[in-house]
């Protein structure tokens, strides 16, 4: 028979018993150490349940958002991991945690367990419960001009009747947001993304301009004087976003949409004296960045110089300049890179600007590409646009007499959205000798002539 008279190590939870779906929980682990000699390189891995969305921590994650490094445990030592995220799933659902201490190689990437412990929390089932959607999703991305769809849907989830139910909706656009909760930033409301003018409620809603509420009460929606048990509904509105947000700094960037949704019941009867008939739900969208990509064909205003014919003449080469004008408005860009089909009878000069700029063409391909790397928000607002520009030689043949050379097919650029993490493509149109964005050339200068 062995006898454990001693556990080394010890880790335990403190964990809330019942959650609130789409409500910010906290949670602490606790690590302590019995041992006579110190345990060395320990880590702390936590396994969140599915539908869980980590916010913060204390300390913060060493590995991704859920690898704590903790070093040496000495004997008698004691410290906890505090964490703090949201839960999405069904009322009454359990979410299992559990954690693990042991030894983690960065290298290898090996991981040797010495203790784990679990525990689960209940999503608590409310009285009265709310949640909103915008666009028919709770997280996500909306995009500049795209017309918001919102839906609040409620539920009476007690055994009574409830009389004079009472829902209000506030919809915020907040910039600088640096983690899932911006409501955290001090950064004012309102940046002017959603246009309120646009505002159309359904259901007898009314706009409170006083608490910038939109308000559903007994008095103007009738489903809501007498809420039946385990009845449902669904109430909504629409608003639209601009196409370009506002920008008069460099904070005005990250911009995220919070919808926050309430409800209670004003008349309550006596069988829920002390009881909580308020419910309150938070969602929140990012905004994803307004990219303008462009380009034009050049020729006498062009600051790298070009030779060859205007008109372009059969048998002679006559060379051009591609400019191509890149503004970015609310988040940074990444990874950005332009690339440019040309045709076969189109000859890349490797003439470009800026000097520095990583262009070449990818003959392979057939394309010029631009490695741009990062496009800062605010680019050709706050400040100016991002220009490149390349040079092309083109000898027309008899074919071409009397038409517009085609320089360029349909362009592309390519990059990651930082903040929301989208990959996007912008496109522009291809590019020919019609010169409108030249001011120094006339039209009779485009077509080819023998």
């Amino acid at each position: 028979i062995v006898t454990i008279r001693l556990v080394p190590l010890g880790l335990s939870w403190e964990l809330p018993a019942t959650i609130s779906r789409g409500q910010e929980m906290e949670a602490r682990l606790r690590y302590t150490s019995n041992a006579e000699l110190p345990f060395e390189n320990m880590s702390v891995r936590i396994e969140y349940p599915a539908g869980f969305t980590f916010v913060s921590s204390e300390p913060s994650p060493t590995t991704g958002e859920n690898m704590w490094d903790i070093g040496t445990i000495d004997r008698g030592e004691e410290g906890s991991i505090v964490f703090r995220g949201k839960v999405s799933g069904q009322e009454g659902e359990f979410k299992p945690f559990r954690a693990t201490l042991g030894v983690f190689n960065p290298l290898t990437k090996e991981w040797v367990p010495y203790l784990d412990a679990s525990n689960d929390a209940k999503i608590a089932v409310m009285p009265l419960f709310v949640e909103g959607s915008i666009n028919e999703t709770r997280e996500g991305v909306i995009t500049p001009g795209e017309r918001a769809r919102a839906k609040i849907r409620y539920k009476n989830n007690t055994d009574s009747k409830m009389n004079n139910v009472l829902i209000r909706a506030f919809l915020e656009d907040i910039a600088g947001a640096g983690s899932a909760d911006s409501s955290q930033t001090s950064t004012p409301v309102n940046q002017g993304f959603l246009d309120f003018q646009t505002l159309l409620i359904q259901n007898g809603g009314v706009f409170d301009a006083g608490s910038r509420a939109i308000v559903w009460s007994p008095s103007t929606t009738d489903e809501l004087k007498e809420v039946e048990p385990g009845q449902t509904g669904e109430l909504g509105f629409t608003i639209a976003t601009k196409e370009r947000a506002p920008l008069r700094s460099a904070a005005d960037k990250n911009i995220v949409v919070n919808l926050r949704t309430h409800i209670e019941a004003q008349s309550p009867s006596q069988d829920f004296t002390g009881t909580d008939l308020t419910f309150e739900d938070r969602m929140q969208l990012k905004v994803g960045t307004k990219i303008l990509f462009s380009a034009r064909t050049v020729s006498r205003s062009s600051p790298l110089p070009n030779n060859g014919p205007l008109p372009p003449r059969v048998g002679t080469e006559t060379r051009y300049t591609i400019v191509v004008e890149i503004r970015n408005l609310t988040n940074d860009l990444r990874d950005a890179e332009v690339r440019v089909p040309l045709p076969p009878n189109v000859k890349w000069e490797n003439s470009f600007s800026p000097s520095n700029a990583r262009m070449l063409f990818d003959r392979p391909s057939g394309e010029v590409r631009w490695n741009i790397g990062e496009i800062k928000a605010g680019t050709g607002v706050l400040g100016p646009a991002l220009l490149g520009m390349f040079q092309v030689a083109v000898t027309p043949s008899e074919a071409d007499e009397g038409r517009f050379l085609t320089l360029t097919r349909e362009g592309r650029l390519l990059g990651t959205d930082a903040f929301t993490q989208e990959k996007r493509e912008e496109r522009m149109t291809e590019l020919s000798s019609q010169l409108t964005g030249d001011p120094l050339v006339n039209p009779q200068d485009w077509t080819v002539v023998k």
